[in-house]
């Protein structure tokens, strides 16, 4: 955010570069790189910032500069001092890192984008896969139960067919109230008729 900020980011007048605080955390990772390490020009695809925070001093590795490729072929190459910081447009930056010929190159790289945090288990998933992750994801909300419908033996076929028929209720709801949109689709609807009639009779 600081650097979003000392950058001129905040009010750019010919690009608007998002507020870091309304970004989610894609990946963060420890980047080793040792001798005859390297990684090619790519940018980050689906991310916005690209946080790189050196781990290492530069006098601890020989090789292993920090290039960034702008539009021309030019080429910037930097290496930051120990507990230096750069931020850059993760998906419009060419960027690299030179071979590594000896010590070792440690750097923290931290990737934002505009949707939520992920888990740790995601491992900077693509943007497809993150909908599906949460397509998946079973939600459980605090203090409810998962009330199942009471079939009728005619309506033994929907507990066999592998789908679980159901909603969660909370405490303070009542139960009918949570399996309405149930019994409207599979209820008897002579059934529903006839006891609607006795409770009108009583």
């Amino acid at each position: 955010h600081l650097a979003w900020k000392s950058a001129g980011w905040e009010n750019h007048i010919d690009y608007n570069f998002p507020n870091p605080k309304t970004l989610g955390i894609r990946t963060s990772e420890h980047l080793r790189y040792s001798g005859g390490s390297t990684l090619g020009i790519h940018r980050d695809f689906e991310s916005v910032y690209t946080i790189l925070i050196s781990l290492s001093d530069p006098q601890e590795y020989d090789g292993g500069e920090f290039m960034i490729e702008h539009e021309g072929g030019s080429m910037t190459h930097t290496k930051l001092a120990k507990l230096k910081a750069m931020v850059f447009l993760s998906d419009e930056t060419d960027h690299g890192v030179k071979d590594i010929t000896a010590g070792v190159r440690e750097t923290f790289a931290n990737e934002l984008w505009a949707y939520s945090d992920t888990p740790l288990e995601q491992k900077r998933p693509s943007i497809e896969s993150w909908i599906e992750f949460l397509d998946d994801w079973e939600w459980e909300p605090d203090d409810a139960v998962w009330e199942k419908p009471i079939f009728d033996d005619d309506d033994s076929d929907y507990e066999d067919d592998g789908e679980e028929y159901g909603e969660w209720v909370y405490d303070d709801e009542e139960e009918w109230d949570e399996t309405e949109e149930w019994d409207e689709e599979h209820y008897d609807e002579s059934s529903y008729e006839d006891e609607m009639m006795e409770e009108g009779d009583e």
